[in-house]
């Protein structure tokens, strides 16, 4: 399999609840360190909410240091 299909595969992957919710905690801090604005925050916190793959949740965070949570 190549990487790049290798990537996809992962991509699609369906995430969980805990899932969802770390990626809720990174824009919690991103936040909070006024890194999103109280709009854009929102409108992450939806995306986030109904996201069902791994890829959908990568791309709500996709411009935010990882590193955020300690």
């Amino acid at each position: 399999m190549r990487p790049e299909s290798r990537a996809q595969a992962a991509a699609a992957l369906r995430a969980s609840r805990a899932d969802r919710e770390r990626v809720i905690d990174l824009l919690k801090a991103a936040f909070v360190q006024g890194r999103l604005d109280r709009d854009e925050f929102d409108a992450r916190i939806g995306q986030a909410v109904a996201s069902r793959t791994y890829g959908e949740l990568a791309a709500v965070t996709a411009d935010i240091p990882a590193e955020l949570i300690g």
